[in-house]
């Protein structure tokens, strides 16, 4: 599957989750054009791919196009968050669907944007998590 730069410019936001997404997909997933994402609150490329592969995940990233392989879990790890609330919330979401304990480094950076985000997790996934906020 591509992500289209048009793809990316209507959902920039959504990029460091569907980054997490597109390592569970089946297939190739490339994401074009995502330069953007160097320019917000961190640089997300940068954020998203090192945070991946911490996970155990591939990502390879070719100038402002990330692209992964597809068909993985996450693994545990201790992912930077870099004081960025969508990637404090992607790592989380990490957590929930892999195979081993993910430690977020900063789970207050998700209150920006979501100040109850890590108590709602904990009640979706019933109360029990695979990630633990540091």
């Amino acid at each position: 599957m591509e992500i289209t730069p048009q793809d990316v410019a209507l959902a920039i936001d959504e990029m460091p989750i569907l980054s997490l997404a597109a390592t569970m997909a089946r297939g190739a997933t490339s994401i074009r054009g995502a330069g953007e994402l160097r320019a917000k609150e961190s640089d997300r490329i940068a954020g998203v791919e090192d945070g991946l592969t911490q996970l155990g995940l591939h990502v390879r990233v070719e100038g402002d196009d990330l692209h992964f392989v597809g068909g993985e879990r996450p693994k545990g790890g201790t992912p930077a968050v870099r004081g960025d609330h969508r990637l404090a919330m992607t790592f989380a979401v990490a957590a929930l669907v892999g195979g081993g304990a993910v430690e977020i480094d900063e789970p207050e950076a998700a209150a920006v944007s979501y100040p109850t985000f890590f108590d709602d997790a904990a009640r979706v996934a019933g109360g029990a998590t695979h990630g633990t906020p540091a």
